[in-house]
């Protein structure tokens, strides 16, 4: 029983040390124009997000095609996506922050096209303003 109480207290404490130490992307510099909610910058329809990218899950839907998803890769850094089903576009880019990588999603809900343009534009922004340089994605651990 007592090991039980310890194996479980230990699990605890590593997904509180792993949510505690989690880098958002509003510990950073919003892109000129974007308001900062508590998790996310949002600009009109534009929303930037940030999800930790980890060896241990699976991100390659990120990256892939699909029959939903359409995914264009730009100069090996960046990736713009439609997504019918989610009815999402945007942009993609990895970053590398203090050893961890982070994927930096840029998108509005429409799977218009035409928008995904100005999602690369702000994730180049966003980079410009926090001095952040994307890396290729198939050096993605």
């Amino acid at each position: 029983m007592k090991f039980k109480i310890i194996f479980v207290s230990l699990i605890f404490l590593i997904f509180f040390m792993g949510a505690v130490s989690a880098d958002i992307i509003t510990d950073h510099n919003a892109p000129i124009g974007f308001e900062r909610n508590p998790v996310t910058f949002t600009k009109g329809d534009f929303e930037m997000d940030m999800h930790s990218y980890s060896a241990f899950i699976d991100h390659d839907d990120y990256f892939e095609n699909s029959d939903d998803r359409q995914v264009k890769i730009i100069n090996g850094t960046y990736a713009e996506y439609v997504d019918t089903f989610k009815e999402k576009a945007g942009a993609l880019e990895i970053i590398k922050i203090d050893g961890d990588q982070y994927i930096i999603d840029s998108s509005f809900d429409d799977d218009d096209k035409s928008k995904t343009k100005d999602c690369l534009k702000y994730l180049e922004e966003f980079n410009d303003v926090n001095k952040f340089k994307p890396i290729k994605i198939d050096k993605a651990s």
